[in-house]
């Protein structure tokens, strides 16, 4: 009876042994087949920054002058101030052949009531110049009605340049001191107003 016993035992472990292995290579195979989503907001990505943009459509008609910041984690936000539109925010990531994919989203307001009219998706891919201070930026755009459907689409190229932090200028002339500005420290108002300017 005992040896049976063993030999029906052993039979069950080389079993599950080879279940287990097969798991594992059809688990790696299809981790092969799977497409890889690039690296989100790497933080040594040129791209991360302020940047001026200028960029023409199809369906934004004129030029137009933008601010955009990307951040690490794949965070990018355009600043505006362009009621019926929203500001944008969105998402980007490295696309691992030198460019950066990026999408933005924006709602859409009536001008007249304020109310949702819907939305407009911004696609793009930017390539940064080997300086790192501008880039280029072929993209599509999908606007949408407020059930998502689709309503327009289009294309355009915006150009870029970064924004670089500056100090002030230290040789600029300081402001004149109000005459009623108050005296600090013993020195006078004139001097108080120099150490703000030197900020």
């Amino acid at each position: 009876m005992a040896g049976p016993v063993r030999t029906n035992a052993i039979s069950r472990r080389n079993a599950l042994q080879t279940v287990g292995s097969g798991a594992a290579l059809a688990g790696l195979m299809l981790a092969q087949q799977t497409p890889q989503v690039g690296a989100a907001g790497s933080a040594d990505n040129p791209i991360i920054g302020a940047w001026m943009t200028h960029a023409g459509s199809t369906t934004g008609g004129n030029v137009q002058a933008n601010l955009l910041a990307f951040m690490p984690g794949g965070i990018v936000m355009h600043a505006a101030s362009n009621f019926p539109q929203s500001a944008g925010i969105g998402a980007w990531y490295d696309a691992g052949d030198g460019t950066v994919v990026y999408s933005l989203i924006y709602r859409r307001m009536d001008k007249a009531t304020g109310a949702y009219i819907g939305s407009t998706r911004l696609n793009a891919r930017v390539t940064v110049a080997p300086d790192g201070n501008t880039y280029t930026s072929p993209f599509t755009t999908v606007l949408t009605d407020p059930d998502d459907n689709v309503t327009t689409t289009g294309t355009g190229t915006s150009k870029a340049t970064r924004i670089v932090a500056t100090p002030p200028d230290a040789t600029a002339p300081a402001a004149a001191a109000p005459a009623s500005a108050p005296k600090t420290g013993g020195g006078s108002a004139t001097a108080y107003t120099q150490r703000l300017g030197d900020g």
